[in-house]
């Protein structure tokens, strides 16, 4: 069960099929969106959290607000559509066609399914520049924060975020106050294999360690919050072993009824593998050109 990771609460059950709807990710930012532009200043107070489920910050309302007078349905559509384009040509930019294997994932399986942010959060951490977008979605525009680090950005983001508080001075304490009811999981602390990732700490320099390290230390929900870490593969092997691996992880979820064992073991340690023998790689490339 889903009681293997440590004090952790049951994990979201998945959307059926009459479920498909934005009510289960891009509601309270659209309500946010129509409460902004209404001039309300209780943010919060407008749009209550649904039971069970982390409600957004503002920037999701800021970032909604051109769908506002859409259908809901269409609204979902068109995000998707929108945000997967943008990281399609982002991901292609280099003519690396291999990396579109991302959308073979069960994690964008579950991004599409649930309407999330995945896409748009991927694209980000590929076009860094566009950093203060990620306070969209606070843990993981964290991680592509620190991963992706330079001043210029960490000052631009900070810039926005005071100016989002002057402007609506009672949204960041709101949020925390009710984020502290967010269920999820961490997968450093899903035992008995999540431990396993702190291996990773042996190459903490290289670049993709940095972010399989940062992505195991946040919360996260469901399976579509390791997106990210489909950035990871640098080669078209990689990304087969990875898309392989993580339909493994789909079937241990399933035998084992523990979403947390499924995410950590198809997801998490693949990439572990893979940053691991990317770093054995660059030391015997080092040593043979000396």
């Amino acid at each position: 069960s889903d009681g293997c990771f440590v004090g952790s609460p049951k994990l979201h059950q998945p959307m059926r099929h009459e479920d498909w709807n934005i009510g289960h990710a891009l509601s309270s930012g659209l309500c946010l969106a129509r409460a902004i532009v209404s001039g309300s200043t209780r943010l919060y107070a407008t749009c209550p959290p649904a039971e069970a489920l982390p409600q957004d910050t503002v920037f999701a309302g800021l970032l909604l607000m051109p769908f506002i007078m859409l259908p809901d349905n269409i609204t979902g559509a068109l995000w998707m559509g929108i945000t997967s384009g943008l990281l399609t040509w982002a991901l292609t930019r280099k003519h690396e066609y291999w990396r579109l294997l991302i959308f073979m994932t069960p994690a964008w399986g579950m991004t599409l399914w649930n309407i999330q942010a995945g896409a748009l959060l991927c694209f980000i951490a590929l076009v860094p520049d566009l950093l203060p977008f990620a306070l969209y979605k606070p843990p993981q525009g964290l991680v592509i924060g620190l991963w992706r680090f330079s001043w210029k950005r960490a000052i631009t983001t900070g810039v926005v975020l005071i100016i989002s508080i002057i402007l609506w001075p009672t949204w960041l304490p709101d949020w925390l106050n009710q984020a502290t009811a967010y269920q999820s999981i961490i997968p450093l602390l899903v035992l008995p294999v999540g431990p396993l990732l702190l291996v990773a700490l042996r190459s903490w320099r290289d670049d993709r360690t940095r972010l399989l390290l940062l992505m195991s230390c946040i919360p996260q929900r469901g399976m579509y919050n390791a997106f990210l870490l489909y950035l990871i593969p640098q080669t078209i092997r990689e990304m087969t072993f990875a898309v392989v691996a993580s339909w493994i992880g789909v079937v241990i979820w399933i035998m084992m009824k523990s979403e947390a064992l499924g995410i950590v073991i198809g997801c998490y340690l693949p990439m572990l593998l893979i940053c691991q023998t990317g770093v054995r790689r660059q030391v015997q490339e080092c040593v043979k050109f000396r």
